[in-house]
């Protein structure tokens, strides 16, 4: 009997062990769009060209008391018009370089996969862009970090209300701020909802006429 201590291992046959790469890649989430579909673009064929774009307003006019008799002055209404500006300050980009040697050689379809990262990192400067403008409005209601109260979605409410908007608006939370309404009853009991209900659909229904969408990207 031959006892041998001589073994082929992992070590030894090193040489006949190869790496593999998967076929597919791993790639970083990519957060739904959601802000930037929801403003406002309709002055965007207008900058096409340009830097500044100046809408005038127009004001409402006022009624005067009118008495009878023809001597009787007439106010006539002058009214000091104004305007509001939108201006191009930012112009963003993506951009990387490939190497054509490494596109030859590459298992994957690099030139294909960056250019969909590339799109997608201009739409997320977007959200990102518009999420920011938020903290800028001069009227806010809660506080940062907050539940997400039903008072305040009310004031909230009420602060367009009272500028007129009853249409063209919608609410926009981030996940935190939708499990804070997840918790409230008035989601998750049958007795308030026509349909399914959030704990089913993980959905906020329509809040006081206006639709609700979640945004991984709000600030």
């Amino acid at each position: 009997m031959v006892v041998t201590t001589l073994e082929i291992t992992s070590t030894t046959h090193a040489a006949f062990l190869p790496d593999v790469w998967a076929d597919d890649t791993q790639d970083a989430v990519e957060f739904k769009e959601v802000l930037s579909k929801l403003v406002n673009t309709s002055f965007e064929d207008e900058m096409s060209i340009g830097r500044i774009l100046h809408i005038p307003h127009r004001s409402n006019m006022a009624t005067q008391t009118k008495t009878e008799g023809i001597t009787n002055t007439i106010v006539f209404n002058t009214i000091t018009q104004t305007n509001q500006d939108i201006t191009v300050s930012t112009y963003e980009y993506a951009a990387c370089l490939l190497n054509a040697v490494v596109q030859a050689q590459s298992k994957y379809n690099d030139r294909a996969a960056l250019a969909g990262k590339m799109g997608y990192a201009l739409v997320r400067g977007m959200e990102v862009t518009v999420a920011a403008l938020f903290q800028t409005l001069s009227q806010t209601v809660g506080a940062y970090g907050n539940d997400t109260d039903d008072s305040v979605v009310r004031r909230a409410w009420q602060f367009l209300s009272d500028g007129g908007f009853e249409e063209d608006s919608a609410w926009i939370f981030s996940p935190g701020a939708v499990q804070s309404r997840f918790g409230q009853d008035r989601f998750t009991n049958r007795d308030f909802q026509s349909g399914k209900s959030a704990v089913e659909t993980a959905k906020l229904p329509d809040l006081y006429s206006y639709p609700a969408y979640k945004s991984n990207l709000l600030r």
